[in-house]
């Protein structure tokens, strides 16, 4: 599969770029970006908790090993990992002016974050949080449909490295949901809106001034990337790049509207309901 190997290797390289440009970023602005580092580490510790719940289900559902030093460095990655993105990305959010968590930060007792220049007031909460809902719910819908149609017309199978590497785990290949998969979809959900979504869309604003009206350029290259990263998943690979990018470029819409809760709860959402339709 030459086109993978090409496509990996260049998300590869794009993924080391920007996590480079991360912790650049962050080190020069560090004094500026401390409120956010400490949103992000207690994100991190979440997210990790989370994790760590969902290997521990993992190991008695499926028998994986839990506590090697495998698994504790990969917690210990993703503990940074998620407290640099969520640092730096809520931190160009706000300078971008818009809301990355407008609905956790107030509930935790933080400033409310202004939108598109506008503050958002507390009396309209129940409102605003109903309307949000109402788009999360269309989201979902729309990408179900969208990928059921497609994979009716052209009937796509895992790609073979795919399951290989399941043979290998000795994990099951079976499309059904259990705890384990919903927690480790879950957990694939979460990771990838606050990588994608919040970190890499906003960091790429800030660096080269995609704000107002030039927001759709950070959003189409995100979009991009995060569809190169889906790559190998599905034999023709083409379909899940088509599956994956139309939604890439509508999450990156949420967050600008409604935040990155949206984004989490769409794609979590989608997550969990795909097995069940055969996707």
């Amino acid at each position: 599969m030459p086109g993978f190997a090409i496509l990996a290797t260049i998300y590869l390289v794009l993924g080391f770029a920007l996590a480079i440009t991360f912790v650049t970023f962050w080190a020069r602005n560090r004094e500026e970006l401390r409120e956010y580092t400490r949103f992000g580490v207690y994100t991190a510790c979440v997210f990790c908790a989370f994790s760590a719940v969902a290997l521990a289900v993992a190991h008695f559902e499926q028998g994986l090993p839990v506590g090697s030093i495998v698994l504790t460095f990969a917690l210990v990655f993703d503990f940074f990992k998620i407290t640099l993105v969520v640092a730096v990305g809520a931190y160009c959010a706000r300078l971008a002016g818009y809301a990355a968590f407008p609905l956790i930060r107030p509930r935790l007792g933080l400033e409310v974050e202004p939108a598109n220049g506008a503050v958002t007031h507390p009396g309209h909460f129940d409102a605003d949080l109903r309307t949000k809902a109402t788009w999360v719910a269309v989201l979902v819908l729309a990408w179900l449909g969208y990928s059921k149609l497609l994979f009716w017309l052209f009937s796509p199978q895992m790609a073979e490295p795919l399951q290989e590497m399941l043979s290998v785990l000795e994990v099951s290949q079976s499309m059904e949901l259990t705890p384990a998969s919903a927690l480790a979809l879950s957990a694939v959900a979460i990771s990838e809106e606050l990588i994608f979504r919040l970190g890499i869309q906003n960091m790429l604003v800030r660096l080269f001034n995609w704000r107002g009206h030039k927001y759709w350029i950070p959003v189409v290259l995100t979009s991009l990337l995060w569809t190169i990263g889906h790559t190998g998943v599905l034999e023709p690979d083409w379909v899940k790049l088509l599956q994956v990018f139309p939604a890439g470029l509508a999450l990156g819409w949420m967050f600008r509207k409604h935040g990155i809760e949206c984004c989490i709860a769409a794609h979590l959402l989608f997550n969990l309901i795909m097995p069940t339709l055969g996707l």
